[in-house]
């Protein structure tokens, strides 16, 4: 199995995966599109994808460009975020009592930055 998490994967490879979810051709991946690749291509839960939805949104405008994208993958977080419980607990707590900017605030707090 090809990861994507591997920074000498190739962006044709990158753009393919974005391109397969991008459902109605707008450049961007809107939350449900992003929720189907998280959880049928890189196998996270609802949950899981819930929250990473909310970490890949850099911008906070609700929706994923292919930049943000290729920076996360290319990032060398290769999904630790929900590997280490204790993290992820952190991320879902505060995603789930609190306001948008709180949450990017928690992310910045709890996560390796990617850029």
């Amino acid at each position: 199995m090809t990861s994507y998490f591997d920074e000498n994967t190739p962006d044709i490879v990158l753009k393919s995966l974005f391109t397969k979810y991008d459902t109605n051709n707008s450049g961007f991946l809107n939350p449900h599109e992003l929720s189907l690749m998280l959880t049928e291509d890189l196998g996270l839960s609802d949950l899981q994808a819930e929250v990473y939805i909310k970490l890949l949104d850099k911008n906070a405008d609700g929706q994923c460009d292919f930049d943000e994208f290729k920076a996360w993958l290319n990032s060398g977080e290769k999904l630790q975020n929900a590997a280490d419980q204790s993290r992820f607990y952190l991320m879902r707590r505060r995603y789930l009592t609190s306001s948008s900017l709180n949450y990017q605030r928690c992310c910045v707090e709890c996560t390796p930055q990617f850029t």
